[in-house]
């Protein structure tokens, strides 16, 4: 699969699962697999892997633990590496925030856990072009890792995500910490019933909780990255909003 190509960008993760192993084969042993791959091949062409906010705070979840050991095998080895770190990813055909967009838009707001909570975006058209931007200067941007975002560097609070969703406001409420914790411990006791993974396990309540998904000390922004590439974000988050949303 390296063999007779020009770039290499991985995509592939896993969101959901029942157990830590279920994130951690692809999102982390996978990454250990191509990077042995592109080795054995002496292959030296350009690695993108797509990694997420959440591996700044790897104690957080499994899944955020999985993308942080994704990175690090990664960037431990000898290949022209470079690593995105975007926040929440939406756009058409995006299924997690989906349906929380979907209810907001209809004037229904749930926020979970902590309404000062600050949390950054992208948009979908954005981030696939800040991976054209690399794979056109790719040797500039080895062995660097960016947090990118839609050009709001502090990211939005609750009240800004509403707006950006519509002026309907017919019910608001906060969910405490203790229902979400409740909810998450009834979701994994239906997922070993059904199968299915859970939609909200305890991880992701402290993920849903966490205070600041706006970057972190570790990774460079969007100035760095536009200082090499000249991209930079086309879509705020109304105008995206109202696109993802009029999109089926």
């Amino acid at each position: 699969a390296v063999q007779d190509v020009d770039a290499v960008v991985a995509l592939a993760g896993a969101v959901r699962g029942r157990t830590a192993q279920d994130f951690q084969t692809a999102n982390s042993d996978a990454c250990t697999v191509l990077k042995d791959a592109m080795t054995a091949e002496a292959r030296h062409v350009p690695l993108l892997f797509m990694s997420s906010l959440a591996a700044t705070q790897p104690q957080l979840s499994d899944y955020a633990a999985s993308k942080r050991a994704g990175e690090d095998s990664i960037t431990s080895s000898a290949l022209q590496w470079c690593v995105f770190r975007p926040p929440a990813v939406y756009g058409p055909g995006e299924r997690e925030l989906r349906p929380l967009l979907d209810w907001m838009a209809r004037g229904v707001i749930i926020i979970p856990g902590n309404d000062a909570q600050r949390v950054a975006f992208i948009h979908v058209a954005d981030l696939t072009a800040a991976c054209l931007a690399w794979f056109a200067n790719s040797n500039l941007l080895s062995g660097r890792i960016f947090e990118l975002n839609d050009g709001e560097s502090d990211g939005y609070d609750w009240h800004a995500i509403e707006s950006a969703c519509g002026e309907r406001r017919y019910f608001r409420a906060v969910v405490p910490a203790a229902a979400l914790r409740a909810l998450g411990f009834l979701s994994v006791l239906a997922s070993r019933i059904s199968g299915n993974a859970p939609m909200l396990s305890p991880g992701k309540v402290r993920e849903l909780m966490f205070p600041s998904w706006v970057g972190s000390s570790t990774g460079e922004g969007n100035n760095a990255f536009s200082a090499v590439t000249g991209w930079k974000p086309e879509w705020k988050l109304k105008a995206g909003v109202h696109q993802t949303l009029e999109t089926r």
